[in-house]
């Protein structure tokens, strides 16, 4: 894990369910951004779910450059910037998407978005952070 995500006021705040700015690079290196829900885990990876077919995907997989940028709606001043090195995975995809669908909307929520995502060609976005920012949030 980052150094600077192992503490518990990081961590809680990373719990919290609050949209991620997640950016790829697009062919001609221009940036692509997208609002994301997101998982953070115990070792310290940021995990995404989306659709083999989506930009973020394509570019991951030519680029796997990425960063993620959380922030506080309610204090702009309070956030977590964190750039990396992005994994795509097949494994767990449905099951990231019902954790996501719990967290996000309420797990009334969670079978339905399942069993709509075993139909499409999920994965999982996996961002190791090399580098962080912190801003409001320090030790």
């Amino acid at each position: 894990m980052h150094p600077d995500l192992d503490s518990s006021i990081v961590r809680s705040f990373l719990e919290q369910p609050l949209l991620a700015k997640l950016v790829t690079l697009n062919k001609d290196g221009s940036p692509q951004i997208t609002f994301m829900w997101y998982e953070f885990d115990s070792s310290g990876v940021f995990l995404f779910s989306t659709t083999k077919q989506r930009l973020k995907a394509k570019n991951l997989t030519r680029d796997s450059r990425i960063s993620v940028a959380i922030d506080d709606p309610q204090n702009m001043w309070r956030g977590v910037i964190a750039r990396g090195i992005a994994t795509i995975d097949e494994s767990d995809a449905i099951d990231l998407v019902g954790r996501l669908t719990s967290r996000y909307s309420g797990r009334d929520k969670v079978e339905a978005s399942k069993k709509r995502a075993a139909s499409e060609d999920r994965i999982v976005i996996s961002m190791t952070p090399l580098r962080v920012m912190l801003r409001g949030l320090e030790k």
